[in-house]
């Protein structure tokens, strides 16, 4: 078998060859003659042809070896194949070709020996780091993996190398290049003999001895961040068992101290083992257990660390006679500690399960295809769920009392003791958060109840059905969201009970801590109920706008309903009415209504137009349709909402409306229809009855006709305008299928108004002469009426009121009496003018217009306007006389005069040249501007002086007592003297300001009190006066502005001179006070105390002693004040401080001089300052006083060491420096 990717072919073809060489040797055995007969010449050519035969077949197997060989690309399946060539390799062609093939084998070999060392060098360091990448396997220890992986390396370049050597025996000469490879072989077999033997030697030299020394540690020990405890067993003793395992498997000598260790291997995992476990269940113990729990095992697991104590200090793995022993003491006392803390952990688990199974199903459940239910049906099956969750609460209320109980028993505790008493509190929260976290599955339930999102998302259907009814004019809904009283029932008050039932839950389990009440104001006040309580409200409220909203599109037509269909429509008729015929040009001086009221055709009241009409019928028509077409029943989040029973009442009310104007409509055109055809019917029997032409003396026929020929004259054009609009209104009602009465009469109006017409220029034609004759007759009356006319409109203007005399006297009714009495006359004209204007107009006459008639009746209205203008006005201002000067709200009557004017302003032009008109308005101006005066006077800074200058400036006088009114203020006629008053008003204005601020400085000062230092009773000092100067300052400021008002203090002239000169010696004495105060501190030590001062300045230190107790006297006379005006305006204080000051300047100039010798003779006094150097001056017999002063003086000295002498400061015995050295 050839092998290989062409290994088919190749061994068919050698299967082949051998075929044919049999083939050959039988041919050439089955020869006919004898092949011993030497002189046989057939021998020859047989034998030679035999020959070429093999020789061609040796060719084939040649050829065979090389594609075979080129195929192969190992070495080991290259040497297979030279292995399989092996008897046929002294064959000469074979041979030949095996020999050109070994040196590309020796060639191949020589490259894997170079891939094998650049892989050792490679991988070297990788595999003595102990490498992650590093060509070992994983469950090797480094030293033997390391070792392993070098062997490998070896017995990869020796497997072959022994049948290189073999082929090279073979072949009748050595190939150059083995020598090479040979070479390389052999340097690599030592480098990795020298390897393995590098790495055995330095682990023997060290983790021999290291394993041996790790046996004297201790059994345990504890980390020191967490606690916890580890088995102590050192990696070391752990690679050193694993090393020599597989030194022994690799045949591999060990040192005996090496293998004594291994040979313990058992019993050490045996004791690892036990130890873990022990290792584990402490640190279980340890990290399992919660704050609250730990003092219930505080003394066991003491107890537990005292097990553990030898294995932590004093065991070690050499000791092995006393390990057995401490596994198995320890094992009790750790397993007793850990079962109990299994028990208290599992019936800890046990409740909390209990408290998950009351989460697993909400109280409140719908399945996703429910259909809407009644309220009330609902409530019932909750009313059963709700009992069944009692009853499961209650049962798991028992089981967590027997586990709560159970845990006590297993610990062994008293319930009263305080860490039993913190646990069950413990438990307890568990339980609220159980409490909540099962009331929230149900309250969230609720909410994806009513969560319009949630809704959509599960495709639920509505939970309940609520009508929307109709009643007492309001759109409600049954059952109500909230019904009144609350009790009745209503969708929140069922949501309500729902959530109550939730919490009801509560009751069902008793306390833990103590026999009666629950966890129900825990759980109430929890975060989570407060957050998912706000969202079901929430939802609910959402929910109620929406079908609000939902409502709205009904309410939107509330006035179908709310508002009276009579009286709305009699509104919308007055709004933008207009008569049928508008624009008409007149006829013979008369209007179109004029016209129709001449000829007594009621045209009808004006209405709005026809196109509104119409849009309004449609607009009702639709609305009716629209609310037809309204979807119902609506599905509203959890509501199905069935509007149809107020859909079917707003349809009605929108038909009653849109019947409302179809109807008005019809009558108001039939009306219309009648009076017209009435009227043409009317004409046509006069004017083709009896002529006058007949029966000359019948005045009464010459009239009526005559009356019959003007109408028709003057209605001639209006009447057939008529026709058109009533044709409208025939064509609207016509489009909402509404027909007239009397439209067949309509149609024929037309063709009979035309005869009328024809009639009438007949009948005008027959009675022209009895028409003249008539003329004659009235126009002597007429004109005999138009001189009566002028001689009244004379009297008019000479007898009515339109003076202002009446005004003045008050005598109103006069000239109302006359203003009626010319109404009622002007009446009588009015009549008997329209009269003889019927005539005119009958006889076809020149229209009189009687101009001034219609003057004198337009006068008399504006003069009767007038005269009520003037007489309300008049009894306004009177009712302000009689208040009280206390009781004057000028405000309001300033506005209300204001108005007033403005109205009497804005009266017609007409008026304007009445001398009525001329005096209201003076009136009325007077009063404006005497209204603001009395405000101003009205002011709180008026005072009896201002008063007084009042009379004297209007020339009048009176009391200003109880009884001073608002007239006896009119009585002085302000208006007259608006600019006098208003500078009297002001000037009491910027006095009662100075005022103010005099009597506040005066209070303040008159009271401000001075505080004094008692610390030294000898000598009281002035204490601080940071807010008596700022007040001061500000107080001057104010009174050296009052002296420059002038005229607006000499009310108070005195008291402001009084005051600002109190200020000023307040001023200057606190001045020169403060300076003598703080030079007398600071000197009175000086002087007084130190005798160096006295002995060097005895005549200045005379001086300040005489300053000094002057200065004292002084300090206690004025400590016996207490306000400061006192203390500072005393008679002579401010001279005798002044002398005091003074005495002290001379000491103290003395003093400075003084002090400047010295630090010319010490020049390291200039270093301090002078009080520092007085003080170093005055205690130069206390060293430790000069001794605070010495760091200022000399760098490098911060004070000197007295620990010899601390008290007394003479025995100094160091210095330190400033860094404290």
């Amino acid at each position: 078998d050839m092998g290989g990717t062409k290994g088919r072919t190749l061994t068919a073809c050698v299967g082949a060859v051998f075929e044919e060489f049999n083939s050959a040797v039988d041919e050439f055995k089955g020869v006919t003659y004898d092949i011993m007969d030497v002189d046989q010449p057939d021998f020859d050519v047989d034998f030679l042809k035999f020959r070429q035969t093999v020789k061609s077949l040796d060719q084939r197997l040649g050829s065979l070896l090389s594609a075979s060989f080129d195929d192969w690309d190992t070495m080991a399946l290259r040497i297979k194949l030279f292995d399989n060539f092996e008897g046929l390799s002294e064959r000469p062609i074979i041979q030949g070709e095996l020999e050109n093939k070994h040196k590309v084998l020796i060639k191949q070999y020589g490259d894997d020996l170079t891939v094998v060392e650049d892989q050792f060098y490679k991988n070297r360091d990788m595999v003595d780091e102990c490498h992650y990448d590093a060509p070992i396997y994983n469950n090797l220890p480094p030293v033997a993996g390391a070792v392993y992986w070098a062997r490998s390396a070896r017995n990869r370049i020796s497997e072959h190398m022994p049948k290189l050597l073999l082929y090279n025996h073979a072949l009748k000469e050595t190939p150059a290049e083995f020598g090479e490879v040979d070479n390389h072989y052999n340097r690599l077999m030592k480098l990795f003999e020298g390897y393995e033997h590098q790495r055995y030697a330095g682990w023997e030299a060290t983790s021999v001895g290291i394993a041996k020394e790790k046996l004297k540690m201790r059994l345990l020990r504890r980390q020191e961040k967490s606690g916890l405890l580890k088995v102590n067993f050192d990696p070391a003793l752990t690679r050193l068992l694993r090393e020599v395992r597989f030194f022994l498997i690799f045949d591999i000598e060990v040192p005996p101290e090496a293998r004594v260790i291994f040979d313990k291997a058992a019993t050490y995992r045996h004791w690892v083992a036990q130890l873990d476990h022990i290792v584990t269940l402490y640190n279980r113990v340890l990290t399992e257990l919660l704050p609250v729990e730990e003092p219930l095992l505080e003394d066991r697991i003491q107890k537990m660390d005292s097990a553990l104590a030898p294995g932590l200090t004093e065991l070690k793995w050499s000791k092995e006679e006393r390990i057995p022993e401490f596994i198995e003491n320890t094992m009790r006392v750790v397993s007793d500690v850990s079962g109990v803390v299994d028990i208290l952990k599992g019936n800890l688990r046990s409740v909390s399960n209990t408290l998950s199974q009351w989460c697993k199903e909400p109280i409140v459940q719908r399945s996703r295809g429910a259909k809407p239910t009644p309220m009330e049906e609902f409530d019932l099956k909750h009313k059963e769920r709700v009992g069944v969750k009692l009853m499961a609460i209650a049962e798991g209320g028992k089981e967590i009392h027997k586990f709560v109980k159970d845990s006590n028993e297993a610990l062994k505790i008293s319930k009263l003791a305080t860490s039993w008493k913190s646990y069950v509190d413990f438990v307890s929260n568990v339980i609220i958060e159980g409490f909540v976290a099962s009331i929230a599955v149900s309250l969230q339930a609720v909410c994806d109840i009513f969560d319009p999102e949630a809704i959509a998302r599960n495709e639920m259907l509505p939970m309940f059905e609520v009508k929307m009814e109709l009643a007492a004019d309001k759109i409600t809904f049954d059952p109500p969201f909230l019904a009144k009283p609350v009790t009745n029932p209503s969708l929140r008050l069922t949501v309500d009970n729902w959530l109550k039932d939730f919490f009801s839950t509560v009751t069902a389990m008793p306390r833990l801590d103590m026999n009666i009440g629950d966890y129900m104001y825990e759980i109430r006040s929890h975060f989570q109920m407060q957050c998912l309580l706000a969202l079901v409200t929430e939802l609910m409220d959402q929910t109620e706008r929406e079908c609000l909203e939902y409502r709205g599109t009904f309410l939107q037509h509330s006035f179908l309903w709310t508002e009276s269909v009579d009286t709305m429509f009699e509104k919308w008729l007055a709004t933008d009415a207009k008569y049928l015929i508008e624009g008409y040009d007149e006829n013979e001086g008369m209007d179109f209504f004029q016209i129709m009221e001449r000829i007594k055709v009621d045209i009808g009241r004006p209405v709005p137009k026809l196109e509104d009409f119409d849009k309004n019928i449609l607009r009702f028509r639709q609305m009716k349709n629209d609310l037809s077409n309204l979807k119902t029943p609506v599905d509203i989040n959890w509501l199905r909402l069935n509007s149809q029973p107020v859909k079917i009442k707003l349809v009605k009310f929108a038909q009653d409306w849109e019947q409302k104007y179809t109807t008005f409509l019809q009558s108001y055109t039939e009306a219309r229809i009648k009076v017209v055809v009435d009227f043409i019917n009317s004409k046509l029997a006069g004017l083709g009855g009896q002529s006058p032409v007949d029966d000359p003396e019948n005045s009464k026929l010459l009239y009526a006709t005559m009356t019959d020929i003007r109408d028709v004259k003057l209605s001639t054009n209006a009447i057939k305008k008529v026709f058109a609009p009533i044709r409208d209104l025939c064509q609207l009602l016509k489009k909402h299928k509404v027909v007239p009465e009397g439209l067949s009469d309509l149609e024929h109006a037309g063709a009979k108004w035309e005869d009328v017409i024809r009639l009438c220029f007949q009948e005008k034609e027959k009675i022209l002469p009895l028409q003249s004759e008539e003329v004659l007759k009235i126009r002597n009356k007429i004109d005999n009426f138009a001189e009566e006319l002028r001689a009244f409109c004379y009297e008019f203007r000479q007898k009515c009121p339109f003076a202002s005399d009446n005004a003045i006297s008050k005598e109103w009714d006069k000239s109302y009496e006359t203003m009626n009495e010319y109404y009622r006359r002007i009446g009588e004209y009015r009549a008997r003018a329209m009269e003889f204007n019927d005539l005119e107009l009958l006889f076809d006459m020149q229209m009189s217009n009687y101009r001034e008639l219609k003057e004198c009746s337009e006068e008399l209205v504006l003069l009767k306007n007038l005269w009520d203008g003037t007489v309300l006005v008049q009894t306004i201002f009177e009712s302000w006389n009689e208040i009280l000067w206390d009781k004057i709200d000028t405000d309001s009557l300033v506005t209300l005069a204001r108005d007033i004017l403005t109205q009497v302003k804005n009266m017609p032009k007409g008026v304007r040249a009445w001398a009525l008109y001329r005096w209201l308005m003076e009136e009325a101006k007077n009063m404006s501007t005497v209204l603001p005066l009395v405000n101003d006077l009205h002011g709180e800074t008026m005072r009896d002086r201002h008063w007084t200058k009042l009379m004297t400036v209007t020339q009048k006088t009176f009391d200003k007592g109880p009884e001073f009114c608002f007239k006896d203020l009119l009585d002085l006629r302000l208006h007259e003297f608006a600019e006098d008053v208003s500078e009297i008003v002001d000037q009491s204005v910027k006095e009662a300001k100075i005022d103010k601020k005099l009597k506040t400085i005066q209070s303040v000062w008159s009271k401000m009190p001075v505080s004094f230092d008692c610390a030294n009773p000898d000598c009281p000092l002035l204490g601080e006066l940071g807010e008596v100067l700022e007040r001061l300052d500000g107080d001057s400021l104010e009174m050296m502005g009052m002296t420059s008002q002038g005229r607006f203090i000499e009310f108070c002239k005195p008291l402001v001179d009084e005051w600002s000169g109190k200020l000023r010696t307040i001023d200057s004495t606190l001045g020169v006070w403060q300076k003598v105060q703080g030079n007398w501190c600071r000197l009175e030590p000086i002087f007084m105390q130190s005798d160096d001062i006295r002995s060097q300045l005895p005549d200045d230190s005379k001086r300040f002693e005489l300053m000094d107790n002057a200065f004292k006297d002084l300090m206690v006379d004025a400590s016996n004040s207490t306000l400061i005006v006192d203390v500072c305006c005393a008679e002579g204080r401010e001279d005798a401080l002044r002398n005091i000051c003074e005495g002290i300047d001379t000491c103290e100039k003395a003093l400075n001089e003084y002090l400047e010798q010295k630090k010319k003779a010490f020049p390291r006094f200039y270093f301090v300052a002078n009080q520092a150097l007085l003080d170093i001056l005055s205690n130069g017999n206390r060293p430790l006083k000069v001794d605070e002063y010495l760091g200022d003086m000399f760098d490098g000295v911060q004070k000197l060491d007295f620990s010899k002498a601390p008290d007394t400061g003479r025995i100094a015995c160091g210095h330190w420096s400033k860094d404290t050295e």
